[in-house]
């Protein structure tokens, strides 16, 4: 569902995800509490956290009810996946 919501804001919104086994301090770093967590990201600081499993319709609201709006600069949104690794931070504070 991520990815399709990566595909649906493509040029709006950029979807990250990471592996909070593989990165062991992110998530208290970001005071992660349960899996999965979904964040919005604007100039690299957390403006918005959703913790838990969400439908298609609650993630569209996630996104679009918080003060980053989809087309803001510098919108991310980071997960749990295994993809990026450690430089999944780095690469977010770059986009």
């Amino acid at each position: 569902m991520l990815d399709e919501s990566a595909t649906s804001y493509a040029g709006r919104l950029s979807v990250a995800k990471l592996n909070i086994d593989e990165n062991t301090k992110t998530p208290s770093e970001y005071h992660v509490r349960g899996i999965p967590t979904l964040m919005l990201f604007k100039n690299g600081q957390p403006v918005a956290t959703k913790v838990g499993a969400v439908s298609r319709s609650q993630l569209t609201a996630f996104i679009e009810d918080n003060p980053v709006k989809p087309g803001d600069s510098n919108t991310r949104a980071p997960c749990s996946c295994p993809r990026l690794g450690d430089s999944c931070r780095r690469k977010l504070d770059k986009v």
